[in-house]
């Protein structure tokens, strides 16, 4: 049997979960006897109404730090899940930990460089990433409006989003690549963001 241990685990895990969260919010599912008979007391539960992507992101933001990651996702949309599976999110990151080691896709693994790596910047990218540090400076600090402002700041400066994105990715993990952009950036510190963009102005 064809079986994908990467991205296809956690689309696994993501289809199991969405009865689960179904069931508590009084919703109507037709999984829900399934999920009756073989969802776990929660002393012993290890998927949570997290999405797993979305786990491993912030697992990986934290840096592995538990009670960070926890903060993340309070930050990041998902104060409930925190509040009522807590102890569910922090078992589950033992196997988010696993996943990532030995079955995580390249293109979803990455770490926060721990300072600004050295960048050759055009004359536009420059401009993006200066006009970007004085937005970003009071910018109400949540996913979906700090993705707006990245859009509309590269749009400004006659920059492609997709460079946009890409310098930023070099900026932050080293990659031309990584998690979607404005989540990660809500995820992270307001004013570690400003250091590492004043870093290279």
């Amino acid at each position: 049997m064809a079986f994908d241990p990467g991205i296809g685990v956690g689309l696994l895990i993501d289809e199991y979960a969405a009865p689960d969260a179904a069931v508590r919010r009084g919703e109507v599912t037709s999984f829900k006897d399934a999920w009756a008979v073989s969802v776990l007391d929660q002393e012993h539960a290890t998927v949570s109404t997290v999405p797993f992507t979305h786990l491993a992101t912030v697992y990986q933001t934290a840096r592995g730090d538990s009670e960070r990651v926890l903060e993340l996702l309070t930050k990041t949309g998902h104060a409930r899940a925190v509040r009522e599976d807590a102890s569910v999110i922090l078992r589950e990151l033992t196997y988010v930990a696993a996943w990532l080691e030995r079955f995580a896709p390249e293109a979803l693994k990455f770490s926060i460089l721990d300072e600004a790596p050295q960048l050759q910047l055009d004359v536009a990218q420059q401009s993006f990433l200066d006009s970007l540090h004085q937005h970003l400076q009071a910018v109400a600090w949540d996913g979906e409006n700090l993705q707006s402002v990245i859009f509309s700041t590269a749009q400004t400066v006659g920059l492609q989003p997709k460079d946009a994105f890409k310098v930023l990715y070099e900026l932050l993990i080293g990659k031309t690549a990584g998690p979607k952009l404005g989540p990660f950036l809500a995820s992270l510190e307001r004013d570690f963001v400003l250091e590492r963009l004043k870093a290279v102005l």
